[in-house]
């Protein structure tokens, strides 16, 4: 539970520093949370003392870079950066219309997941 609120609170922290339109490499923090920018705004890296991700979205592309495990000594490193791959991918037959769903303006209809490596402190 409280790793997920760390997530959480870490995404929210990213999602205020993006809304702020900085110019030039900056860093927000909150507690042990944090989110910065690599100055041009296209790399974020967002983590608490347990995690730290990073997200690059250039080349016209939106890919997580690195997902580190910051409890394992020494850290742990989750993704390979020669098969760094978007983070999540949403595709428009999975959502249906806000007619369909009047709460909102779409609902996932179907999802899936998979285990692609396992992970832990070795």
């Amino acid at each position: 539970m409280k790793f997920r609120f760390s997530i959480r609170f870490s995404v929210v922290v990213a999602a205020i520093a993006l809304s702020a339109g900085t110019a030039g490499a900056s860093e927000l923090t909150v507690g042990d949370a944090y989110a910065r920018d690599s100055g041009e705004g296209l790399v974020w890296t967002i983590g608490t003392k347990a995690i730290e991700i990073t997200f690059d979205g250039r080349d016209s592309m939106f890919r997580l870079v690195s997902f580190v495990n910051k409890t394992c000594e020494p850290p742990l490193e989750y993704v390979e950066a020669n098969t760094a791959a978007a983070p999540f991918a949403l595709d428009s037959e999975s959502a249906v219309s806000a007619a369909d769903n009047a709460e909102s303006q779409w609902a996932l209809k179907t999802a899936a997941a998979q285990q692609v490596a396992t992970g832990g402190c070795l």
